[in-house]
């Protein structure tokens, strides 16, 4: 499936994986909670019995924040939010202007969260939270 130049990719019936992860916030660039939520359910799903899931989640409350990292200095990319909740937002860098979106933590704990033995998350940069789920229980 294409969405906006986006790939999405489905594994092969049944093959699963001992570690799933999505780096970068690249899940905001779907720009649809309806895609993100399948895009999350496709991580979960391909996550092997006993395996783990790492996400990198883009924190909508400390985005504003990003715009005063040394990141943001830097490499002259920028955030401006588009809904005062931060959930719709737009990344400025050279390749021009990205719609993004990103939900709340509780929106991918939800989805998680009952198919793991475990979760954790820290916010370890600026607007960027590190979530892991691990023992992932079987189908």
């Amino acid at each position: 499936m294409s969405r906006r130049g986006c790939t999405t990719y489905d594994a092969p019936e049944g093959q699963r994986f001992d570690l799933v992860s999505n780096f970068w916030s690249s899940y905001s660039y779907l720009n649809d909670e309806g895609a993100i939520r399948a895009l999350v359910e496709k991580l979960v799903r391909w996550t092997a019995p006993g395996g783990a899931l790492y996400l990198e989640l883009t924190v909508p409350e400390l985005l504003e924040e990003f715009n005063g990292s040394e990141f943001a200095a830097e490499t002259g990319t920028r955030v401006t939010l588009q809904s005062p909740d931060g959930v719709r937002w737009q990344y400025h860098d050279v390749g021009g202007v990205h719609e993004m979106m990103s939900l709340q933590l509780e929106f991918f704990t939800d989805i998680i969260a009952p198919h793991f033995s475990g979760t954790n998350h820290a916010t370890v940069v600026r607007a960027v939270r590190q979530f892991v789920a691990w023992g992932k229980r079987p189908d």
